[in-house]
């Protein structure tokens, strides 16, 4: 799946498990070949926490991916509380 915003090609790879290898991104080098600005690849999953898998892209948990939807209007933006960031994972201890 291919997301694009002001221009720029986000790739995006949906996979059923929770432990992801690298090569579930390996089309994603395919994008360089495009005369397209290519931003961040993500590989939205079954893991507990963000997870690099390659040099530019990111294991999503599901369940982090429905919060996003949930948590604010694509026209507006949400900052996360400490709990949040916590509960997802994103915060440092």
């Amino acid at each position: 799946m291919l997301i694009e915003e002001s221009g720029t090609l986000y790739p995006v790879a949906i996979k059923k498990t929770a432990t992801v290898k690298n090569t579930a991104c390996k089309g994603f080098g395919m994008l360089e070949n495009l005369k397209t600005p290519v931003g961040h690849g993500t590989v939205l999953c079954m893991t507990g926490a963000l997870t690099p898998v390659g040099n530019k892209e990111m294991d999503i948990p599901a369940e982090f991916y429905w919060y996003t939807l949930r948590a604010a209007p694509s026209d507006d933006m949400h900052w996360m509380s400490a709990e949040e960031q916590r509960r997802y994972k994103i915060a440092t201890p």
